[in-house]
């Protein structure tokens, strides 16, 4: 498993995809944003309401919207205010056997 992620240099890119989705989510203009945390693809995404608290009802509309557009994200943190990002590293071909 190490030799793979050598070869295919899984670390390297999981930071620049990381890096490519927090400039992404900064450069969004969601005033909702509170905070972009994480390391390389490791990241998630907080969201708090104007006067500052959790914004709940942020991150459900937009795992709401993502879901729409065939995205599953997944909500986190004790208030649920937290979209945690999780997706593969390299893309894998098409497998012939999916359910289409």
């Amino acid at each position: 498993m190490l030799d793979i992620t050598e070869q295919e240099k899984l670390c390297e890119r999981a930071l620049s995809l990381g890096d490519q989705l927090r400039e992404t989510l900064l450069g969004a203009g969601c005033r909702a944003l509170a905070e972009v945390r994480g390391r390389g693809s490791m990241l998630a995404a907080e969201f708090h309401c104007e006067e500052g608290k959790p914004c709940v009802a942020t991150a459900a509309a937009i795992q709401r919207k993502a879901l729409e557009q065939g995205v599953l994200l997944l909500t986190c943190d004790v208030y649920g205010n937290v979209i945690c990002f999780l997706y593969p590293l390299w893309p894998y071909p098409p497998c012939s056997s999916a359910p289409r």
